[in-house]
């Protein structure tokens, strides 16, 4: 069933019950539902919003923190793995030509 629909359908119900704890139940089912709708939306405009942000903070922590400007890091990390930088750069030469 689509969320949207049974949302619309338990709010219909929250104004029909005679119970007050039934009452709540529905109005705890209903924000778990919409909760579940909500979260698929959520994570995207969070991340746009602050993308930007977020990597700048990501990329300080680990160069200036971490490594503190300590180039001997990148250096050996690009001796170590040139076999693998060399094989995803021919990979992406091969798939651009």
């Amino acid at each position: 069933m689509n969320e949207t629909l049974r949302v619309q359908n338990l709010t219909l119900t929250i104004f029909e019950q005679t119970d007050a704890f039934e009452a709540i139940f529905y109005v705890f089912d209903v924000a778990i539902t919409a909760t579940k709708i909500l979260s698929e939306l959520h994570p995207i405009a969070f991340n746009c919003y602050s993308a930007g942000e977020t990597t700048y903070l990501q990329y300080y922590e680990v160069i200036v923190e971490e490594n503190g400007y300590n180039p001997k890091n990148y250096i050996l990390n690009s001796i170590y793995n040139f076999g693998h930088i060399f094989d995803a750069l021919r990979d992406s030469w091969l798939f651009v030509a």
